[in-house]
């Protein structure tokens, strides 16, 4: 269960495997429910509306504890509009390593995850 809360809390660090591995889960239900939509029942087509605004959350929790892993703000998040800049920030986020030892945001996940 406290896997789940660490999804929708918006502080701390997580470094660039297990964001990756976290986007692709998330990514790949937020697909799935997404195929189920064919149907033409409107209680179905509430309930998937409800749990993909849940994984958007998630997801943006995620997204900006990573920011906070390059020791950027979270609301660099909303830079992903700009045109080709939001190429540049993908790149950013699954490639470039986490800042070492604790920053402004908390300690080295990577260090946490040694002990």
């Amino acid at each position: 269960m406290e896997e789940i809360v660490k999804f929708f809390n918006f502080k701390g660090r997580i470094n660039r495997g297990p964001y990756f591995m976290y986007s692709v889960l998330l990514g790949s239900i937020n697909l799935g429910l997404s195929m189920l939509e064919f149907y033409d029942n409107l209680i179905l087509l509430y309930i998937m509306e409800v749990i993909s605004i849940i994984l958007l959350i998630a997801n943006l929790s995620l997204t900006a504890k990573r920011f906070h892993d390059l020791d950027r703000p979270g609301w660099h998040i909303l830079l992903g509009i700009i045109p080709i800049y939001n190429v540049y920030l993908c790149f950013i986020l699954l490639f470039k390593r986490g800042t070492d030892g604790e920053n402004q945001y908390g300690s080295n996940p990577i260090a946490l995850n040694a002990a």
